[in-house]
């Protein structure tokens, strides 16, 4: 009797709301914050502009999130694109592609909805299009269309936060 008293207690005080109970607060405000930290980045708004009064000229894509800077962020050229569970390759207009995952991050809102477009066009002189490849527990992967393959500075910046990725004619 004593022992199963011991593990009920065990087992309360391991749960969220065990410890609640025990300290003598209430489960929703830890629920809350707990939510809070473990959240991942919503991405919020994709931008891309041409910069030709700037020395030297480029065109700046932006992703903008809601929430923390994605902790794992990987930016590379890839030969193609490729559907993440699929493995469908997903077309993209321009000769070279560099693809941009970030984990944890999501571009869907709680009830499933996008927060952003799947696929955007662009008339710039390097940026052509951006294209989603993947959306999935917790990984956001673009790919980002290029006229030609081209060398690209990558930042990240904070308040608003963003990745910012600027590619030079």
């Amino acid at each position: 009797m004593i022992r199963s008293i011991q593990r009920w207690f065990v087992r309360l005080a391991l749960s969220g709301v065990g410890l609640c109970l025990l300290m003598g607060t209430s489960a929703a405000p830890v629920a809350a914050r707990l939510q809070q930290v473990d959240a991942p980045a919503t991405l919020i708004a994709i931008r891309a502009a041409s910069h030709p009064e700037e020395t030297p000229r480029y065109d700046r894509v932006v992703f903008e999130f809601h929430g923390r800077l994605p902790e794992n962020i990987r930016v590379e050229y890839v030969p193609r694109l490729i559907a993440d569970g699929s493995g469908a390759v997903i077309p993209v207009r321009g000769n070279a592609i560099l693809k941009l995952t970030v984990f944890p991050a999501s571009a869907h809102s709680e009830n499933g909805n996008a927060t952003v477009p799947g696929r955007i066009s662009y008339n710039l002189p390097v940026v052509t299009e951006i294209v989603r490849s993947c959306d999935f527990e917790a990984v956001v992967s673009y790919g980002i269309g290029l006229s030609h393959k081209t060398e690209f500075r990558f930042s990240t910046l904070t308040d608003p936060t963003r990745i910012v990725l600027d590619f030079f004619p």
